[in-house]
């Protein structure tokens, strides 16, 4: 595991990359990797770009097309700025990716007053609505997207993407009408 610190603008806790042993690969037929990134990022609109082309850097060294790729960015986005936006003064975008042959699974954390067990809304906005589009549009790009238990005051969204180039199952009519 490595440490990356870039002061002012965040630390990368652990960059891991994995892969099975020799024996276990030829079993499946193919060599897989498991990328994990943690990282901590000030709570500022700069930092979203940081963590997308982070996201951009381990998704390049995956089969994922441009497709799979933009789809992620855009749910990576959209949790990030619901930090920005959100999150309590002086909090950080805790982000947590760990990306394997065929998912990717963020996580993406902060200090804030979600109150435990509220659900992700799946419902489309309505058009003229200026906010409240982010965590819908993350539920209807995701293959699951769910606020997860945490300590007291802190917010874990984890989202999971297939890495796959056909798009996630429609689970409302949003994802139908956009389709």
């Amino acid at each position: 595991m490595h440490r990356f610190v870039s002061p002012g603008r965040g630390s990368v806790s652990g960059v891991t990359a994995t892969t099975p042993p020799p024996e276990k690969a030829s079993e499946t037929g193919a060599s897989s990797m498991r990328l994990v990134l943690s990282v901590s990022l000030p709570q500022q609109v700069s930092s979203i770009s940081q963590a997308r082309d982070m996201l951009a850097v381990l998704l390049s060294l995956t089969a994922a097309d441009d497709t799979v790729r933009d789809r992620v960015a855009i749910v990576l986005t959209e949790a990030c700025a619901n930090v920005v936006q959100h999150g309590d003064p002086g909090a950080t975008i805790d982000l947590h990716v760990v990306v394997e042959p065929d998912t990717c699974v963020l996580e993406v954390g902060n200090r804030s007053r979600r109150p435990p067990g509220t659900p992700l809304p799946t419902h489309p906005p309505d058009p003229a609505q200026l906010h409240g589009r982010g965590l819908p549009l993350i539920a209807a790009l995701s293959d699951n997207a769910e606020f997860v238990p945490s300590t007291p005051g802190y917010v874990l969204l984890r989202i999971t993407l297939r890495l796959q180039t056909h798009p996630p199952r429609a689970r409302s009519g949003f994802l139908r009408a956009v389709e």
